[in-house]
């Protein structure tokens, strides 16, 4: 079961009625109930609770709507495997939008790159690759505009860089249903698509899941284990020096310069090096 917590559900959305329209959140005393065809939520007694359509873990404490990191989990605590059903009859796949990847998750220009970059043009749709909830929807730092789902497989999805956001936090979104367009706003170089996957918080690469070229699901099931959370390690190179091959330069300008002609392995990275 997923349990939020009132502190939480307090910080998500005012005590008013939110709309009338099909799907939006009606929240009235100490009940707070979202009707659907397929299921509905309910707030009683401090928790907040979606019977059905839930992991049958309780990896999330709670709901937070400001940050894309909520949970700081350490990997260092996930001494056994866990095996998640991505797909199943209650969450489905889609693919966040039809682009060429332009940059792969992994180590870039001495910086963690915690995603994949997918090409495409300012305006572009970009799609839910999972059904589940929306947690964040707003300006977050260098990610620009950006999109934090919660799935119902237990993974979250981030999207980064969008023109336009079209949803609030609170929203139920399927899978391949519209929640933002394209575009290039924070900290980006051009219009792509910043695509994350994490799991209580931590980012993983998203072509473990997914197969990018052929545009499926690499498996309906994932296994969650620390090395998935490994990133391959490409050295920060410097300027050639006259008459050597090429050098490594550290970014620190009290470090030694050493020279290095291999790539170093994705088990020599500690999962501490992280920086979201």
């Amino acid at each position: 079961m997923l349990a939020f917590s009132n502190f939480a559900i307090a910080q998500t959305e005012d005590e008013e009625d939110y709309g009338e329209e099909e799907g939006d959140w009606i929240i009235q005393d100490s009940l707070w109930e979202h009707s659907t065809d397929t299921l509905a939520y309910y707030y009683e007694e401090g928790e907040f609770i979606i019977p059905g359509m839930l992991p049958e873990y309780d990896f999330y404490a709670f709901w937070d709507t400001m940050h894309v990191d909520a949970y700081r989990f350490d990997l260092r605590k996930l001494q056994e495997a866990i095996a998640i059903n991505i797909l199943d009859m209650d969450c489905d796949f889609a693919m966040p939008i039809y682009g060429r990847t332009n940059s792969p998750f992994g180590w870039r220009h001495g910086r963690a790159h915690t995603g994949i970059d997918l090409q495409l043009r300012t305006g572009d749709s970009v799609y839910s690759a999972f059904d589940g909830v929306i947690r964040m929807s707003k300006y977050y730092n260098g990610y620009g505009n950006c999109v934090v789902i919660r799935h119902f497989n237990g993974l979250e999805t981030l999207y980064g860089h969008l023109s336009k956001l079209e949803h609030k936090p609170g929203t139920l979104v399927n899978a391949g249903q519209l929640i933002g367009l394209g575009g290039s706003t924070g900290h980006s170089t051009g219009p792509h698509l910043h695509f994350e996957i994490r799991f209580l918080g931590r980012p993983l690469n998203p072509a473990a899941v997914i197969d990018f070229p052929n545009e499926t699901l690499k498996s309906d099931t994932l296994l969650i284990a620390s090395n998935l959370f490994q990133m391959p390690y490409t050295p920060y190179y410097g300027k050639k020096r006259r008459g050597s091959n090429r050098s490594w330069r550290s970014r620190s300008s009290k470090s030694k310069r050493r020279r290095y002609s291999y790539e170093i392995k994705i088990e020599e990275v500690s999962s501490s090096l992280y920086r979201v």
